[in-house]
Order: C-alpha cells, then sequence, then structure tokens
C-alpha cells in the first residue's frame, strides 16, 4: 500500500510542474522545518495543508521556510511528498533546523518567514525556550520587561570570521554567532561606540590607541577599543608583555608605547640568534641584532616576531639598507637590522 502511495505521487509530481519561489528577502525569524501549518509539531496534516495551498487556493502560509520541507528554497509538490517519507516510509531526515527545535534558517534562499508563534517566548506569557538555547529579542530591544523574542540555538562554535556586531551589554562581538554564544541581545549591527579596527577598519581620534584583546598578536583585522594615550604613567610595577617582545611596566606605558599585549606579566626571555654558531630562529620570527650595529659581522641578536600586518602609525626609524620605516614594526617585517630611530639622513 505504501509502494502505492508513494508512486501515485511520485506521478502527480511529474504531471504537475507547479513551484513557488518567494521574491522576498527573508526576515531572520525561527521556526520548525516542515510544519506547514505552524501548529508547533510535524504530522501529517502539514502535507495536507502543502498540498490544500498548492491545489486548492487555501491561505498563503506565514513561514515558507517552514513549508519548504526539503530545504530546496522552493515551495512545491516535492515538500508534501518530502513530509509524507519522512513520516511513514523512513525518508531522508528534515533538515536544518529541524523539527524540534526552533532556529534560523541556515541556507541562503528567498524565501521568507513572517510569523512563527511556536518558536516565540518571553513577552508577557513568560514562554520558554529548551535547554541550550537563547531568547533572542528584536535588534536594539535592550531594556524593558515582558519583551517576546524568538528561541534560537546557542552554538558551540562560530566560524572565524569577522562582522562585528554590539551587544546589549556594550561589548562589540566578532560576530553575531559570538553574541548567542554569550547569551546577548544585540543592540545594532557593527561595532559598539569606543570600538575600532575589524575588517571596516574604524579608527580612533587623535591621541588614541586602537587596543586589541589581549593575545591577538597574529590576527589581521581585529576588533579592539579605542583607549586614551596618557601624558604620564604611574610609577608602578604592574608588568605586561608587548607584542613587540617588550616587557612594560604597566597596561599605561605599554598603550602610550602603541603596542599590542600578549599577556599580563613579563615577557619570557628572548631567543639568541646570529653569532659565530649561527643559531637561527623559529619559523615567522626574525633575528633582530642590536641597534646601529650594520657592518659588524657574527654579532648576536635577538629573535622577534614578524607581524603579519603593522599599526598605520608613523614613529619612524633608520634601516641598515638607508630606508626610513613608518615605524619598528615595518622594519621588522622587511627583515632589517635598524640603525637608529628617527628619519634616516
Amino acid at each position: 500500500m505504501k509502494t502505492v502511495f508513494q508512486g501515485v505521487l511520485l506521478f502527480a509530481a511529474l504531471l504537475i510542474p507547479l513551484g513557488v519561489a518567494a521574491q522576498m528577502e527573508p526576515p531572520m525569524h525561527s521556526f520548525l522545518r516542515a510544519d506547514a501549518n505552524t501548529d508547533g509539531t510535524v504530522d501529517l496534516s502539514d502535507a495536507v495543508y502543502t498540498f490544500g495551498w498548492l491545489f486548492l487556493g487555501a491561505d498563503m502560509p506565514e513561514c515558507l521556510d517552514s513549508v519548504d520541507s526539503n530545504d530546496d528554497g522552493a515551495i512545491n509538490i516535492t515538500d508534501g511528498i518530502y513530509t509524507l517519507s519522512f513520516l511513514f516510509t523512513g525518508g531522508e531526515p528534515v533538515p536544518a533546523p529541524g523539527i524540534s527545535r526552533c532556529d534560523h534558517d541556515p541556507t541562503d534562499d528567498q524565501l521568507h518567514c513572517v510569523s512563527y508563534f511556536p518558536c516565540h517566548c518571553g513577552g508577557i506569557a513568560g514562554g520558554a525556550c529548551a535547554e541550550g538555547q537563547l531568547c533572542d529579542r528584536q535588534t536594539g530591544l535592550c531594556q524593558g520587561a515582558d519583551i517576546p523574542g524568538e528561541c534560537v540555538e546557542v552554538p558551540e562554535e562560530c566560524p572565524d570570521i569577522n562582522d562585528p556586531v554590539c551587544g546589549c551589554d556594550g561589548v562589540t562581538y566578532a560576530n553575531d554567532c559570538e553574541r548567542r554564544r554569550a547569551g546577548v541581545m544585540k543592540a545594532s549591527d557593527g561595532p559598539c561606540d569606543g570600538s575600532c579596527g575589524g575588517i571596516r577598519g574604524i579608527p580612533c581620534r587623535p591621541g588614541e590607541f586602537c587596543d586589541h584583546p589581549a593575545g591577538q598578536c597574529d590576527v589581521v583585522d581585529a576588533i579592539g577599543e579605542c583607549a586614551q594615550i596618557m601624558r604620564g604613567c604611574p610609577d608602578v610595577w604592574d608588568p605586561v608583555c608587548g607584542c613587540d617582545g617588550v616587557t612594560y611596566s604597566n597596561d599605561c606605558e605599554r598603550i602610550n608605547a602603541r603596542a599590542q599585549k600578549e599577556h599580563n606579566g613579563p615577557c619570557e626571555a628572548k631567543q639568541s640568534c646570529g653569532g659565530f654558531a649561527g643559531w637561527v630562529c623559529d619559523e615567522g620570527q626574525y633575528c633582530d641584532m642590536p641597534e646601529d650595529m650594520c657592518n659588524a659581522a657574527d654579532m648576536i641578536g635577538e629573535c622577534v616576531v614578524v607581524a603579519e600586518a603593522c599599526p598605520e602609525i608613523w614613529d619612524p626609524v633608520c634601516g641598515c639598507d638607508g630606508v626610513t620605516y613608518s615605524n619598528d614594526c615595518d622594519r621588522i617585517r622587511s627583515r632589517v637590522p635598524k640603525a637608529h630611530d628617527g628619519e634616516c639622513n
């Protein structure tokens, strides 16, 4: 009987090449896939609803994403068939977000979801989400009680991309996935006020330094926070290690030197290199000789990290090749010994 039923449906699919594709940009609403009638469960009535809309003039669904059972980006008879196959003949599982946990559509298509009530949460009714999910409010609704939201998954891991968003906690997150993982509502797209760097290269005001999170010495386009350059620093010993391998007496001294922070505490002793023994540095490092020793042979130097990118600041140094570099980072990237600070004559 099942085989006959499947055959009839497949024959109908061949005879009726009907398809419906939405033309609107898809708003980000969470939903359960294959729940065509949006009652919160996936059963026979969902396939009946799909066929009724396609062939009998029933009302258009409010959430086309939930009707797209096979996640092919279009609504047609195959979606109803896919649901029936899943329910009754051991067919393929329903694609993400699946039938049991609300989330956004991971597929980039032109279908939209105007509303999907079963995934609503919060509000006066105080609906709760499943364990491991976040009741995510509409962007910008940071304050106020009883604000409704939508249940979304809290990811365990996030992609390593910079598409910053500002959280309602005032923190700039590298992307929206990182914000959701932190369980924070979204204030706005883009970095929070005071943030800098990133893919967009957001600058700080004059007299400020774009300070990146500690340990991100080799991260290109990292998001930082604008820190004030001080005229003087307190005479205290609270050492931090800069990404330039220098131990600064405190964080104020490091920021004034416009150096990113590797970690709290003093730097480890640098590895020696060169000399008569010809010691070599590790990959990604450069054997930096003492200043003003351009013509000396068999000098002992120190291994320093070669940065992938350097800050756009003018703090010139003169290389032993007679070239003026915009700062010491640029000189090290060119793997040229330093003649002296300042411009070359």
